[in-house]
């Protein structure tokens, strides 16, 4: 997210760190306080644009059943689907303006979630030993967030692509 409004408040802890975009955030997990748009609390406040950077990824473990649609002696077509388990590996949320930088993580992201996988996977046989393998894939997350996300659940659409070498 380019452009936010970022407010850094000197009530409170110096190193709290607030911004909003209609909302509220702190990256000091003990301040709870929540700024009033309403009223005159920002007058003390120093106001800065920033950007709002969020990396997260996971480690995947997929189940997956296949039904081959035809198998041909050089080409096969197979319909895939099943379920992954998602290890939350990596959350970092990078806060920077014109005067200052801020790293913190993301708590709303469960540890564990789930996603139902649906796709197609096309392969093509040069050989006996090898093949070109494609896979278009559409991932649908569940379970994602541990509070409220305004029913938002992520979901991706790829295409995995490689070469098959069987010995």
């Amino acid at each position: 997210n380019n452009q936010i409004a970022v407010f850094s408040s000197s009530q409170g802890s110096s190193s709290t760190t607030e911004f909003t975009n209609e909302g509220f955030f702190s990256f000091d997990a003990n301040n709870t306080e929540n700024i009033d748009f309403n009223t005159n609390s920002l007058t003390n406040a120093i106001s800065y644009s920033g950007n709002l950077t969020q990396n997260y990824g996971y480690l995947e473990i997929p189940f997956e059943l296949k039904y081959n649609f035809s198998s041909r002696k050089e080409f096969k077509t197979q319909l895939v689907a099943g379920f992954s388990s998602l290890f939350l590996n990596k959350n970092s949320l990078l806060l920077g303006t014109e005067n200052r930088s801020e790293e913190g993580k993301d708590s709303n992201l469960n540890m564990i979630n789930f996603s139902g996988n649906l796709g197609f996977d096309f392969n093509y046989h040069l050989n006996k030993n090898w093949s070109l393998h494609l896979n278009p894939m559409l991932k649908v997350q569940l379970n994602t967030f541990n509070e409220n996300a305004n029913n938002f659940a992520p979901f991706y659409i790829g295409i995995y692509t490689g070469v098959h070498y069987k010995f």
